[in-house]
């Protein structure tokens, strides 16, 4: 090879070397010129539900912050695995995200064979803890947790209750409550919460358990009767409910979080731009108020305390899980 036509190529191979995209470095691997397009944000439940509006308003903030678009699709079904499948199985660049709850990641793979597995998302961060409220529609004439259970108990296995799906955190957790209390209601499974609360206003289940934000209102307005929040202490969103604690359970009081995933492989540097963005929005007192509004609180996990977090309540929900599957 000449020596003109040697030069050529070792300065051929820099520039493919050096150029966005090539192998080592490509855009976005420490993080340095991410994001340079729009991200989509994938969420495992209908429009108009608690997981939806909590990521619209996340997408709009962190768009912001990121100086990109986030566009959040729907793709509702079995629990939110659908949406976890579609991720876990994405190209690991950063665009494609999940807006995750509690029960997609660490609980309905325990009872539901799901295409994904645990380690085949990346946790990015958490954002939000929640606990869930329990509230009986308008034709279930009881108004508080002991007449729930004088009822219930006079009709075993009439009453049915609405939820995200089988193998959320909103069926485990009314399992657990239901259980201790002695008494068996019927899990009707919808496709979020939004599907879910429409059911209880409408009368076509007797109480409904989800997240606050979707059914805050219809408590407040008396619509919706509401019996509890499944933390040990009331909340200040709907303090006239008693928490666990109160009808002598604390031990089994259940909190959730929403947070954000990636697939697998995710560049590093992506995952700590995308949760510093994140971190931001604690400072945010109009994204803070809004979260408290809707029963939900910031608790922002990096990505480490957020992993370790995680693993510890897949191993214990696996337990409860098991329990479901041989009551």
């Amino acid at each position: 090879m000449s020596g003109s036509r040697q030069r050529f190529v070792i300065a051929l191979g820099l520039i493919m070397a050096l150029a966005p995209g090539a192998s080592g470095l490509a855009a976005g691997a420490d993080g340095a010129g991410y994001p340079d397009k729009p991200i989509t944000v994938v969420v495992g439940y209908a429009a108009g539900g608690g997981q939806d509006s909590f990521t619209r308003v996340l997408a709009t903030r962190l768009s912001e912050q990121l100086g990109q678009p986030l566009q959040v699709v729907n793709r509702p079904g079995a629990a939110g695995t659908v949406a976890a499948a579609e991720v876990a199985h994405a190209r690991p660049d950063g665009y494609t995200l999940y807006s995750a709850f509690i029960s997609n990641i660490t609980i309905t793979p325990h009872l539901n064979k799901v295409p994904y597995g645990l380690d085949d998302l990346v946790p990015i961060v958490q954002i939000t803890s929640l606990p869930l409220v329990m509230a009986a529609g308008p034709k279930l004439h009881v108004s508080d947790w002991q007449g729930l259970v004088e009822y219930a108990k006079a009709h075993p296995r009439r009453l049915t209750y609405g939820t995200d799906g089988v193998g959320g955190l909103p069926h485990l957790a009314s399992e657990r409550i239901f259980r201790a209390a002695g008494i068996e209601l019927r899990m009707i499974p919808f496709k979020g919460s939004a599907e879910s609360s429409a059911a209880a206003l409408g009368g076509h289940v007797d109480v409904y358990v989800g997240s606050i934000g979707p059914v805050v209102s219809h408590v407040k307005e008396g619509t919706l009767k509401g019996i509890l929040v499944t933390s040990a202490e009331p909340q200040a969103v709907l303090p006239g409910l008693p928490g666990l604690k109160a009808i002598g359970r604390a031990e089994i009081a259940t909190e959730a979080w929403r947070g954000l995933f990636a697939p697998k492989g995710t560049p590093k540097g992506v995952v700590q731009r995308l949760a510093n963005a994140a971190r931001e929005l604690a400072n945010d007192s109009s994204f803070v108020e809004l979260m408290r509004k809707a029963g939900e609180e910031i608790a922002i996990l990096g990505p480490e305390e957020f992993e370790r977090r995680i693993r510890a309540e897949y191993e214990d929900f696996g337990r409860i899980a098991g329990s479901l599957k041989n009551p």
